[in-house]
Formats: C-alpha cells, structure tokens, sequence
C-alpha cells in the first residue's frame, strides 16, 4: 500500500507531486535505463536490507550507548577491491594492451569493471564520466563515525535506526540483514562437508572435481557459483579455488581474523596483457636483510604480499632482529 510521508515544514515532496513528474518525464533510453539502474544498484540493495530486518520484534535498552570511533565502510562497493589496488584495476581496463595484469586482482573484478565500462560506452558517456562511475563502483567511502564496539560493518547503513544518543536496539544481528535465499552459506556449509568427507574416504581430486561438477545450489552448479565468488577469502572459497586451480592467496579470513599457511615451495606464475607482454611473479621464499623491528611475532601484509617475521627476541634476547624471514606467495 502506497503512504505519502510528506510532513509539514519537511523538505520531502508530496506524493500527488512525484506522481505528476513520473507521469510527465519523458521514458529515458534503454541504455540510460542500464546506467541508472548500474549507478542505483547498491542503493537499492540497502533499502532491501533495511525490510529485511524484523524490527516490531526487537527490544530497546534505554540509557546512553558506549561509542567508540572506528574507521567504517558507510557504502558497499559494487566490485569490492582494496583501494590500494583501484588505480592498477582502471589502468587495466582503460589500457589493456599497455598495461601489465596486477595479480593481486580477481579475474572476477575486471569482468564486473569491463561489463560496467561497456554500459558506459553504450550510452556514449565521456572517458571522465566513466573513469568516475568505475571509480565510484570500486569505492567504499570509509569515515570515522561513533559506533557500538566490535559492531560488524554491515549494520553501518542503518546505524541511524539501531543507535541513539539516549537507546540502542540491542537483538540485531547480521543474519537479520541476510536473505534466506543466499547461496553463500549453503555453499560454504558444502564446501566443509566436502573437505571432512575428502579426508576420511581419501576421495581423489578428480572425484572431488566431479562432485562439484554435478551437484547444484539453487538450480546453479558449485563450479559456476565459483565464478560468483570474486575477492572473497574465507577458507571454504580457499579451498574451493585450490581445487580448479584457480588464482588465490593462501591468506583467508574469517570473523575478523586474518590469518594464513606456511607455503611448501617456491613458484613462477607468468601473467600477460591484452599485447602479448609476459612477466613473471615470483612466489616462494625471501630473505630479507637489514629490517630493524622490536621483538615480536606476527602477520603483516606489506606490498600485496603475505609475509610472516619472526623475531629472535622470541629467545628472550634484547637485540633487534637484524634478519628477517619472509614467506612470500602470489
């Protein structure tokens, strides 16, 4: 049922008033229809996530919240890429045959980036327009903004709903904000089931290939939702892209952890552009000298590579490590 919320003294229009103007606007083209629907994409997604929650069944703790400000997502991206690596991503798209594929970006990144520059070229955008609807499609707007501590990121968008200066909402969680047709946890789920039945019948990798080949999650075979999977790094999609030999970190993440294996040997993967120029990434070990750091044991990500230091004050000595051992990986 349509409600018109227009208020007295309210900057918002009537409803008679947005009827009138979609009534008397001229039908826009069909690839301006693609446009805006590419430009309104996630904006629509997060007024479907805001329905999404049950909110006549949540409870209210009165009294002023705890708040700690954090540097937060306050926008979804279209295509989820580090920031760090947004300009390698529209220097490939833009330039394929002079530019050198950056391995450290999903082949599921370019696609979505390609498919969106050629809706621009459609509609006979600028090269200025469409760099920004790339670059807008790529960022995550990331702000300092008071919230509850170790709050998830997806209950940012409707923050101003759950959290007040006097109540919070406190029975929200994120599986309230998931729709219950998402295949993500059912493949995930499967992805575990595998693995523990790979280990205890010794199933070969040809079989295990053959499993995914045949069987379906939501009328969509698990070989094809791999392709859906994108940047995403849990274990389970790890294990997954080991599986088919796709390109992967062996750095995974989960509920805020990240964390990663020791690799076993040292490897060479050649990438190539769009001109037939070849280079080679180097995957394996690295020694590193002169790399001063106080005693410490820890994971850090430096230069798009995973690297694991390890300090001889772990030995309870005082001096500063000299010498570094890097465990490098693609």
């Amino acid at each position: 049922m349509r409600k018109d919320s227009h208020r007295k003294r309210k900057i918002l229009a009537k409803l008679n008033s947005i009827d009138w103007w979609i009534s008397h606007s001229p039908v826009p083209r069909n690839n301006a229809i693609k446009v805006i629907e590419l430009l309104l994409k996630k904006q629509v997604e997060d007024v479907k996530t805001y329905y999404l929650v049950q909110w006549s069944r949540k409870s209210i703790k009165w009294g002023p919240p705890i708040k700690q400000r954090q540097i937060v997502r306050t926008k979804n991206p279209i295509i989820d890429i580090p920031p760090h690596l947004t300009t390698p991503a529209l220097k490939e798209i833009l330039f394929p045959e002079i530019t050198l594929p950056d391995s450290r970006i999903g082949t599921q990144d370019i696609v979505g980036l390609k498919e969106m520059f050629g809706v621009g070229i459609e509609e006979k955008m600028s090269l200025v327009r469409q760099v920004r609807v790339l670059l807008n499609a790529m960022d995550t707007k990331e702000i300092y903004l008071p919230i509850l501590p170790n709050s998830s990121n997806n209950l940012v968008p409707i923050k101003h709903a759950m959290l007040h200066y006097n109540f919070v909402l406190s029975t929200i969680s994120v599986e309230d904000m998931r729709e219950n047709t998402s295949w993500e946890p059912l493949l995930e789920n499967f992805i575990r089931c595998l693995y523990v039945e790979a280990k205890l019948s010794n199933i070969s990798i040809q079989d295990l290939r053959d499993i995914c080949y045949n069987t379906t999650i939501m009328r969509k075979r698990v070989v094809d939702l791999l392709d859906l999977i994108g940047s995403r790094n849990s274990l389970e999609y790890v294990r997954l892209k080991a599986l088919f030999e796709r390109g992967s970190t062996l750095e995974c993440r989960r509920d805020g952890l990240t964390t990663c294996t020791m690799p076993s040997d040292c490897r060479h993967t050649v990438i190539g552009n769009a001109a037939g120029c070849d280079t080679h990434v180097l995957s394996g070990n690295q020694m590193t000298a002169k790399h001063k750091c106080h005693g410490w044991k820890s994971n850090v990500r430096s230069e798009g590579m995973a690297c694991k230091i390890r300090s001889p004050r772990d030995k309870s000595s005082e001096k500063h490590l000299d010498k570094a051992e890097y465990k490098v990986w693609k």
